[in-house]
């Protein structure tokens, strides 16, 4: 099969059209196929981090009170695991709702506003607005310098969902680290609490005393 752009044809893999304008095309469009990886990756570490993040919410509401139960003394122990358990629990919903936008679609197409729809010739949307004629007699009207104008359009594109995706996993991430923070923190003071305690030391009933 042979891509024809007025009066030159390219068979894919062979021949470069005989202007600078296809090298530019080749350039873009290996621009796009990088972008399109990276957003390929990024979308499997999201759906990775919100399975992560669903076990860790699920645990904490379905094992609070049990969690909690190895810090009934002293009280003090009590109310800081509490906290800790619940900064976990909203670090991980907060992980997960960054995540899941990560996710989210990006349908974003050239040149499209609130009141005018894109016209690229290579977003599907914009494509399958179009009737079969029309798309057509368009994709074999277009001149090299407009497949360019239009690709370069879908690398800008391209790069704005993929810099907004890469925000979003940072914060994600971020949420992460702050809930195996706290999740560190709960273990440690466990810790602290079985050295402590069994070796009478009237730390454990500080709290209690003072109320």
């Amino acid at each position: 099969m042979k891509i024809v752009f007025n009066n030159w044809t390219r068979p894919p893999g062979k021949e470069k059209p005989p202007t600078e304008g296809g090298d530019k095309i080749d350039l873009l469009l290996r621009k796009i196929g990088r972008f399109d990886f990276y957003i390929n990756s990024t979308n499997v570490k999201a759906s990775v981090i919100m399975a992560w993040n669903g076990i860790a919410v699920g645990a904490v509401l379905l094992k609070y009170e049990i969690i909690l139960g190895f810090f009934l003394k002293p009280l003090w122990a009590y109310d800081v695991a509490s906290v800790l358990l619940m900064l976990v629990a909203v670090s991980s919903i907060l992980s997960l709702g960054f995540a899941a936008w990560v996710l989210h679609p990006f349908l974003w197409s050239t040149g499209e506003t609130r009141a005018n729809k894109g016209n690229s010739l290579f977003f599907f949307k914009d494509i399958s607005a179009l009737g079969i004629d029309e798309y057509m007699k368009r994709e074999a009207a277009a001149a090299p310098e407009e497949v360019a104008r239009d690709l370069m359009s879908q690398v800008h594109v391209l790069a704005i969902g993929l810099s907004a995706k890469m925000t979003n996993m940072q914060r994600s991430v971020r949420a992460i680290i702050v809930a195996v923070i706290c999740f560190l923190l709960l273990i440690t003071l466990k810790t602290i609490l079985i050295v402590v305690c069994n070796g009478q030391v009237n730390l454990c009933n500080f709290y209690s005393l003072n109320l």
